[in-house]
């Protein structure tokens, strides 16, 4: 739960601050994670499943989609598209 009550409202705030300092905090955040998706952890996929990437099935978040690293632009697309 603190990834999407927390960490989301945080993150949006971050990429749309118009700092550069906030930009970069979220680019440290996101390269976090997908970190720890590259580690394969099926607990930590898990979690950033359903606590973060969950948040691209519904609208908008197309500024944070913009700056995704390839792993995590890669699931959130999935998302959006739903299944084939």
């Amino acid at each position: 739960m603190f990834l999407g009550a927390y960490a989301w409202p945080w993150l949006e705030e971050q990429v749309n601050s118009g700092r550069d300092q906030g930009l970069h905090a979220a680019h440290q955040y996101l390269a976090m994670l997908e970190a720890e998706l590259a580690r394969d952890n099926a607990e930590t996929r898990n979690l950033i499943d359903v606590e973060f990437l969950e948040w691209f099935e519904g609208p908008g978040h197309e500024s944070i989609r913009a700056i995704l690293p390839p792993v995590l632009r890669r699931k959130a697309d999935a998302r959006t598209r739903g299944p084939s």
